[in-house]
């Protein structure tokens, strides 16, 4: 699992979308990130216009989003911790991220909350995003679904999704591949995701583009 080296030796992918690559390129993966567009206080301004302005969708909508600006963990240990670059062993949770249609669970979060907002207090809406920000740009551009894939990550570039490291989970990762007579890492390795320290260079990525029908599964 860790090389003599202390690399992993399996792969780790990430799903987001073609817009962001040139800047991947340019800074490496984890390298760069715009704070206006990964913007927690847009995502806080929102929140409290719907909570005002379309109170029933903001109560079902609001399990979910709250963590998001708590910026935490669940008890469930589901991860609602943004800002970061988070990595995954199982290629199937990465196509699903890309999935997302802004590439990205928290801006589209953003997007969904500005549309809903748009159509109950567009005034409101505009004050927050106004046109010339550069989440509108995000907004209006055409996202296409990639998997950045990465082969022998730096053991001391990780650390658990919950910010912990890394060498219990690799631990609990190893018991449950030698548990039984088949182990499908895909599917077996689903809840066991990274976040990356630092960057990597553009030169040892591989990018994939993703068709609709690899999007989705489970």
């Amino acid at each position: 699992m860790i090389s003599s080296d202390g690399k992993l030796n399996f792969p780790l992918y990430h799903g987001t979308s073609d817009y962001f690559i040139s800047k991947i390129k340019e800074h490496g993966l984890g390298g760069y990130r715009d704070q206006d567009i990964f913007s927690l206080d847009i995502l806080r301004s929102l929140a409290d216009a719907l909570e005002v302005s379309a109170a029933e969708w903001w109560s079902l909508q609001s399990t979910y989003v709250n963590p998001m600006l708590q910026h935490r963990v669940t008890n469930g240990e589901f991860n609602f911790r943004y800002g970061g670059v988070y990595l995954t062993p199982s290629k199937s949770t990465a196509c699903n991220y890309a999935g997302n249609c802004l590439g990205s669970e928290f801006l589209t979060v953003i997007y969904e909350m500005y549309r809903k907002l748009v159509s109950v207090n567009p005034s409101e809406a505009e004050l927050i995003i106004p046109g010339n920000h550069p989440l509108r740009s995000v907004f209006d551009a055409d996202h296409r679904p990639v998997v950045i894939a990465l082969r022998d990550v730096k053991l001391d570039m990780l650390r658990t999704e919950q910010g912990e490291p890394v060498e219990q989970q690799l631990n609990e990762m190893l018991f449950k591949q030698n548990f039984g007579e088949t182990f499908d890492v895909d599917r077996g390795w689903q809840q066991f995701n990274f976040e990356l320290i630092g960057s990597i260079d553009w030169s040892l990525i591989n990018v994939v583009f993703l068709d609709v029908s690899e999007i989705g599964g489970d």
